[in-house]
């Protein structure tokens, strides 16, 4: 009998680590510490033409500074879903499909920058030329706390608020210029004219879109209206934070016989004084290029061709 009571002992706490067992399969799930899905969008009403192929985020730990960077390639401009670990952040965007620029310092907020890229030549003057930056858009947020309860932004209009999800307003960082000269009077012996703008810098940081170094900027598409008008535009680096930056005109001629010329024009005060932030309308208005063209003046000096007979055909306006 004591046998038959030790065994039905037995089989009961078998039995009841059995239901235990089987009650500890369904456990409670937390949400991971380190990970959470997060919701990016983009709002455009800063730049309202912007169509870009993509965006880059990166996003930079502030409350330690050994955690990792984060990155995150989004397709189209609409935005897209990410998984974010928590914590506290800087944040900045740019658009990533501009094959005229490379992204440099990638790893630290305040010195990471857009260079643009060189095409292999310089003007007569030393200036190096660069491509064409095209239109580079992007946003800054600065200690941005992210939690399960959502996003802690502080700013001054929204105050420090919970958001679920992650609104960046890009805006221009590229500045276009729109260059329009005429009516002008040319000598018949000119064969085709090129036009740079001197002075945007060879490199954006994008926390505070200071430039740095200089470069020279080709017009793009010349084109000539009505005959005596010569129009173009291009996109470059310009910043009006930085007040002792001198811009100019850079006209290079070349006439029937091979011979080069050139006249510079100083539009600093055109550029300082733009209406807009990163749109400049340089209208030079009346000009006379008769006696640049085909010999030694003040306003222009004849140089060796040194490989310049070899321009871009979108940067030449060609003249009958």
């Amino acid at each position: 009998m004591r046998h038959l009571f030790s065994l039905l002992i037995l089989c009961l706490t078998l039995l009841g680590s059995m239901l235990f067992s089987a009650c500890d399969q369904k456990h409670i799930v937390m949400p991971g510490e380190e990970d959470s899905v997060v919701t990016v969008r983009f709002d455009w009403n800063k730049a309202p033409k912007a169509n870009p192929e993509g965006a880059t985020l990166l996003f930079f730990p502030t409350d330690n500074p050994d955690k990792e960077i984060w990155r995150f390639d989004l397709a189209g401009k609409a935005g897209g879903d990410i998984e974010l670990p928590y914590g506290t952040y800087d944040i900045l965007v740019v658009n990533n499909d501009l094959p005229n620029i490379d992204f440099i310092n990638q790893t630290s907020f305040s010195l990471f920058a857009a260079e643009t890229i060189g095409d292999g030549t310089t003007l007569p003057d030393g200036t190096p030329v660069t491509l064409p930056t095209g239109m580079l858009y992007g946003a800054v947020l600065r200690n941005v706390s992210h939690s399960r309860k959502g996003f802690y932004i502080d700013d001054r209009q929204l105050g420090v608020v919970p958001q679920k999800i992650l609104t960046m307003s890009p805006d221009s960082l590229s500045t276009l210029y729109e260059l329009r000269v005429g009516p002008i009077s040319i000598p018949p012996t000119l064969k085709k004219m090129s036009v740079w703008i001197c002075g945007p810098g060879a490199s954006m940081t994008i926390s505070d879109e200071i430039t740095k170094g200089m470069t020279a900027v080709p017009f793009e598409n010349l084109s000539l209206i009505n005959g005596d008008i010569v129009h173009g535009t291009c996109t470059a680096f310009g910043s009006r934070k930085d007040s002792s930056r001198n811009y100019e005109l850079y006209f290079m001629f070349q006439d029937d016989y091979g011979r080069t010329f050139y006249k510079k024009l100083d539009i600093t005060e055109i550029v300082v004084n733009s209406k807009w932030n990163h749109y400049v309308y340089v209208d030079i208005g009346d000009i006379d290029f008769s006696d640049t063209i085909g010999g030694n003046t003040d306003f222009g000096n004849p140089i060796g061709v040194d490989g310049w007979e070899n321009i871009d055909v979108d940067h030449v306006v060609y003249f009958p």
